[in-house]
């Protein structure tokens, strides 16, 4: 864990190196009022690397957030199947 003086907050690291973007798909439980997403918690990246952060009073929930890390590869190595392999339903 990491502290940015300022505008304190934790960050800890997501182990996303060279993704290209990194998204927070839910939080649980999503009715949790205390931590909202851009005001404190949220994405942020320092140099190559990507760190999830919390603050304020989000900072002390017990909260567990899904995240993604996405990363770039050409479109052709995910789509390289013959054309057999896909099928309709209909």
């Amino acid at each position: 864990m990491y502290r940015i003086i300022g505008n304190i907050r934790t960050l800890c690291p997501l182990n996303c190196v060279g993704s290209d973007e990194s998204t927070i798909l839910n939080k649980r439980p999503s009715n949790n009022h205390k931590c909202s997403q851009f005001f404190n918690y949220g994405i942020t990246r320092v140099n190559e690397d990507t760190y999830f952060w919390r603050s304020g009073q989000c900072l002390n929930e017990t909260i567990s957030f899904e995240i993604r890390c996405g990363f770039p590869f050409p479109q052709r190595e995910f789509v390289d199947f013959p054309r057999q392999q896909f099928f309709s339903l209909i």
